[in-house]
């Protein structure tokens, strides 16, 4: 599957909110299985994504968790947003799981 977790691009100003709704027309042509958002603006690209799953989580730890407890094997993830967001926590997370989780050969 191909998954996306996208938070706010918080530099855009006042039109935040057009380029957000964009993003989201250009990934509902991306064929993603699972769109998370970070963030308040997130919501305007998650709420394009028909046919895709959507969750949506104020801050990126909820979404750290939430994806974490979501992952099948041999996803493929995309992490995306202002560095104001905090999304390096979601990567920090994916490692721990990692860590835990895989198997060595």
């Amino acid at each position: 599957r191909k998954v996306i977790v996208l938070g706010d691009m918080l530099e855009l100003g006042s039109e935040a909110h057009a380029y957000h709704e964009a993003l989201g027309k250009h990934l509902a042509e991306k064929g993603f299985s699972l769109a998370i958002g970070v963030g308040p603006m997130s919501r305007a690209v998650l709420d394009i994504l028909d046919g895709t799953t959507t969750a949506h989580f104020p801050e990126a730890k909820s979404a750290a968790q939430f994806l974490v407890s979501a992952l099948e094997d041999q996803d493929a993830i995309l992490i995306k947003g202002s560095h104001g967001m905090r999304l390096d926590q979601v990567k920090c997370f994916l490692d721990d799981y990692i860590k835990r989780t895989a198997t060595l050969v």
